[in-house]
């Protein structure tokens, strides 16, 4: 029994030599199978050693990779975003937090306020959440108020107040002429389109 076995075993490695022993077999990157003298080097970048089929097993068409050594799939392309090289320099969000420190993040007319404009008061930011898409903020330097103590009227100052669009700039940017320049003006409350104030 035990030469019957010894003798199976033989036979078998006598089978396997012509495609173990003589050749080596290589997944090229777009999935064919290809093979090589033995002990060689891989045909071109990215091929993988497999095991060479046998001649009656056809080669697959576009077998998965079956090594952990495949090209990662390529991130998908995003856009640039035009307005990025205006952040932080001169935005009327900007000129808040170079007065108060801080701010809510994402545009004035999501800001959380506080809508009661009879207790507006110096220091605060005032939102006029409706005057552009993403609502404009301007700093209160002062509260002008009537002889009953209610507040009538603003002085403010801000960045990036003015109409229309820089020439030159993307429209969906929101650049001004006066984008980085602080300007300061008095207004009344009534009818200014005030939505409120910050914090």
């Amino acid at each position: 029994m035990k030469r019957l076995i010894q003798s199976l075993a033989l036979i078998f490695t006598i089978a396997l030599a012509p495609t173990t022993l003589l050749a080596d077999c290589w997944r090229l990157p777009d999935g064919r199978i290809v093979s090589t003298a033995a002990n060689s080097s891989p045909p071109v970048a990215g091929a993988v050693r497999v095991v060479c089929p046998s001649p009656a097993q056809p080669t697959p068409r576009n077998p998965m990779p079956r090594s952990s050594t495949t090209l990662p799939k390529p991130a998908p392309q995003q856009t640039a975003d035009p307005c990025a090289p205006y952040y932080g320099k001169g935005y009327c969000t900007d000129y808040i937090t170079q007065r108060m420190g801080r701010r809510p993040s994402g545009d004035p007319r999501t800001w959380p306020l506080n809508r009661d404009l009879s207790k507006i008061r110096e220091g605060v930011a005032v939102v006029f959440a409706e005057l552009t898409s993403s609502g404009h903020v301007a700093y209160v330097e002062r509260v002008i108020r009537d002889t009953k103590g209610i507040p009538v009227a603003l002085e403010v100052s801000e960045m990036n107040y003015a109409r229309g669009i820089r020439p030159g700039t993307p429209p969906s940017c929101l650049v001004t002429n006066n984008f980085g320049v602080v300007t300061r003006r008095t207004f009344r409350i009534a009818g200014s389109g005030a939505s409120g104030f910050w914090p």
